[in-house]
């Protein structure tokens, strides 16, 4: 297996250390890397594609990223990450120095959220402390949506999490859509954010995805969750509160004309309630 190793990553404001994921770095493949000044020692998360070679792919990716960037520093939330910059680097690995373009992240938690529900952490919290958590969540994808933008790749494995707080981030930008550019389909987009936040959701309370192994994959399954269901999960769950049960179901309706909104996720009574589990 592959090993992370150090590299020196060069931009014409400053040089960093970095720890990259692999042995080799793979080329116009985006990859995340920690890293920090090698004057200031400020710590910074970076996002790099290193050169192919090819120069429509190479283009294609910096204009990506350009956009990225762009859409991030359009956002002011503290559960979204903020973009520093955006530009064009040197990466020395060793003896080799390839050019790469590159985001610039303010240092974001170590650990991802899935990370959390895979070791139970949510399940050993106060139930008022995962609500905390979804909450800042659900407010990061309602200030998107006000701004005009939807995430679409919203899943436990790209958010991070903060170990001490718990506070979310939000970094990975990359399928963001401008709902502006494609009204006729906007308040779908919208509505597949909440699904993908109710099975965020069931997956903190829970453990496990709504829907099973099958769920994990990138096809969809718009299916309420039936009373004979709900009897399955609670043996496994015991104490899951009528006002979950219904929060859910809102996010996870078929009729995405019918799904539930951020703003009314909100002020849902599971949200709102003290009591509610």
């Amino acid at each position: 297996m592959s090993k992370a190793h150090t590299c020196i990553l060069r931009t014409p404001e400053a040089d960093y250390q970095v720890l990259v994921p692999a042995d080799s770095l793979p080329a116009g493949k985006p990859f995340y890397c920690r890293g920090h000044d090698l004057l200031t020692h400020a710590s910074f998360t970076f996002k790099c594609a290193t050169r192919t070679g090819v120069k429509d792919d190479d283009k294609r990716m910096k204009t990506s990223l350009q956009r990225e960037a762009a859409l991030m520093q359009r956002i002011s939330h503290e559960c979204i990450a903020k973009c520093l910059r955006c530009g064009q680097c040197m990466i020395e690995d060793g003896g080799k120095v390839q050019l790469a373009s590159f985001l610039m992240l303010e240092s974001l938690p170590s650990r991802g959220m899935i990370e959390f529900v895979q070791t139970d952490v949510f399940a050993r919290l106060p139930q008022g402390e995962v609500r905390t958590v979804f909450k800042n969540l659900v407010s990061a994808v309602d200030c998107l949506h006000a701004a005009g933008l939807a995430i679409r790749n919203l899943r436990l494995e790209n958010v991070q999490l903060d170990e001490d707080s718990l506070a979310p981030k939000i970094y990975n930008f990359s399928e963001v859509a401008e709902l502006d550019h494609m009204p006729a389909t906007a308040g779908a987009i919208k509505a597949n954010d909440v699904y993908a936040l109710g099975k965020v959701l069931f997956a903190l309370q829970t453990g496990r995805y709504p829907f099973g192994k099958s769920d994990e994959s990138k096809r969809l399954f718009y299916s309420p969750l039936r009373i004979s269901y709900w009897e399955s999960v609670a043996q496994l769950v015991p104490g899951l509160s009528v006002s979950f049960i219904n929060i859910i179901n809102a996010m996870l309706e078929e009729d995405t004309k019918r799904r539930i909104s951020t703003e009314r996720i909100l002020r849902h009574s599971y949200l709102c309630d003290d009591n509610a589990s």
